[in-house]
């Protein structure tokens, strides 16, 4: 009769706190970057619904007066909020097939339609803005531009046919605000037209031949 020995038996105690222990340093290592993937996946989402939206808006808007260009700085606080059921009578099912009522972390988005100015009084105008992660407003006036992308606290904001705010590009810690072509000394600041004040582009210092208010090629990338 062949005697079985404790190996035979099965495994250890020992070996199977150790398996469990390895696992456990795999999942704590692999999880912020799990976490970060999720968030950036929700931060996507909501920005492709939001292009949706506002094509939808912009489509609607050209056909009842004419597109709008926004500022460099804006107060949300000047448009007129409209409720989801509302603007559903607008756009839907002529512009859009489905209104999402909240971006893709399960928060309700603001929108806007019309505003009113001191010039003209009240205005045909759209906009819609997601509140972030945390769903928590910054405000209402905003500036022009990117913010890191792994910020996603931070509002995305589209008015007036454009985004005012979005995640965009980084580099060097400084974001590019979707127009560092020719940035530097400029009043406007992002005017690759004149940022250059007539001097030699200083975003291509390699280049061969760089010209006065050269728009460059280095790093344009649009948020």
């Amino acid at each position: 009769m062949r005697r079985i020995t404790g190996r035979a038996q099965g495994v250890t105690l020992l070996e199977i706190l150790i398996v469990v222990a390895v696992i456990g340093m795999i999942f704590v290592i692999l999880l912020p970057n799990l976490i970060d993937g999720l968030h950036k996946s929700k931060q996507k989402r909501t920005v492709a619904d939001m292009h949706a939206i506002a094509s939808a808006m912009m489509s609607y808007y050209l056909d009842m007066s004419g597109a709008a260009a926004a500022g460099y700085k804006v107060d949300i606080g000047d448009y007129d909020t409209i409720d989801h059921e509302n603007l559903s009578n607008f756009l839907l099912p002529g512009y859009l097939q489905h209104l999402p009522k909240e971006d893709a972390w399960g928060h309700p988005f603001d929108y806007y339609y019309g505003k009113t100015t001191s010039e003209f009084g009240w205005e045909l105008d759209f906009g819609v803005r997601s509140r972030g992660r945390d769903g928590v407003a910054e405000g209402v006036a905003y500036t022009w531009g990117a913010f890191p992308p792994t910020d996603y606290d931070r509002d995305i904001v589209w008015l007036s046919g454009v985004f005012v705010t979005w995640p965009g590009w980084i580099e060097g810690d400084v974001v590019t605000n979707g127009c560092n072509q020719g940035v530097g000394n400029g009043a406007e600041g992002c005017d690759p037209g004149n940022s250059n004040n007539n001097q030699p582009s200083n975003d291509e210092p390699n280049s061969p031949a760089p010209t006065p208010g050269d728009p460059g090629r280095k790093g344009g990338k649009k948020g």
